[in-house]
């Protein structure tokens, strides 16, 4: 990537500004690559977020070292400094503000000031997003002010979790092809077994996994996944419930109709009917003459 540098104000601002006013803002944003040594200082009004892509550099009086797939939020108010020792050094950059920033951080539990490393998919996903948001600078659209602000806290909360991965990959990571092919086949024949095999894993195993993810047996995950799309196709289809059913995988209408009460309170038909009464109230459109299938 060329270096390159986008400001929301006037670029002799520097993009340092503090604003309390709205919830986030992103000031400037860019990707720096130093071609010289140099020691550089500043104390900035809001906050920097670092990513290092290539290189390293020695950072503040006690010269920690900054490696690529690290990232640092410089806190406002405080002398940071740099010691770029050699040259070409490679980093993403960020500068926010805003008074919803330190919520996002306690969300996030990310520590102003410190190091952290995140895991390869996590980088890829940052460097995408950084780029993302280049674009957005750069064309200006409507509401790119605001798709930048929420691009750059995707970006914050990514990196949380690309801190989380690397210590602990996420069950849910490990499960991920498992997961997009139920999902894509929720109405086929879903079978433990089948699944574990296409994990190279045994049914146990799996059943351990998804245990830990879910808190649920594969089965019993398949199952919500099956009721809560027959739940959206109920108000939005006027297929007819056993039509439903099959599709959402249930061989016995009867049986999903019991299911679907157990899990909503109301039969299909009456949770049809309910969903119909309040779209048409929300419309402002009640017709009493009117009904969809049952």
């Amino acid at each position: 990537m060329d270096r390159c540098a986008y400001y929301r104000d006037d670029k002799r601002l520097d993009g340092n500004i503090l604003d309390l006013s709205v919830p986030f803002r992103v000031n400037c944003a860019g990707y720096d690559i130093t071609e010289r040594t140099l020691i550089y200082k500043y104390v900035r009004k809001d906050y920097y977020l670092q990513l290092m892509d290539k290189g390293c550099l020695l950072m503040d009086e006690d010269e920690k070292r900054f490696y690529p797939q690290q990232f640092i939020i410089h806190s406002p108010e405080k002398m940071t400094t740099y010691k770029f020792t050699n040259p070409g050094y490679q980093y993403y950059w960020i500068h926010f503000t805003g008074s919803c920033v330190d919520h996002l951080l306690d969300t996030c539990n990310l520590v102003p000031d410190r190091i952290y490393t995140i895991s390869d998919g996590a980088m890829l996903k940052a460097s995408q997003l950084f780029a993302s948001i280049y674009d957005e600078f750069i064309l200006q659209r409507h509401g790119w002010n605001t798709i930048v602000s929420s691009r750059c806290q995707e970006l914050v909360a990514q990196l949380y979790r690309g801190t989380a991965e690397l210590l602990q990959p996420s069950t849910e990571l490990r499960l991920r092809d498992c997961l997009r092919y139920i999902h894509s086949h929720i109405s086929s024949d879903l079978t433990v077994e089948d699944l574990a095999r296409m994990e190279n894993i045994s049914a146990s195993h799996l059943r351990g996994l998804f245990q830990k993810a879910f808190h649920c047996s594969p089965r019993a995950y398949i199952t919500r996944i099956r009721l809560e799309k027959a739940s959206a196709l109920l108000p939005e289809t006027n297929l007819r419930i056993s039509e439903i059913a099959f599709s959402c995988g249930f061989s016995d209408p009867l049986y999903f109709s019991r299911l679907f009460t157990k899990k909503y309170g109301m039969s299909p038909s009456e949770y049809r009917k309910h969903c119909y009464a309040y779209q048409q109230e929300q419309a402002g459109n009640v017709s009493p003459h009117t009904e969809p299938y049952r």
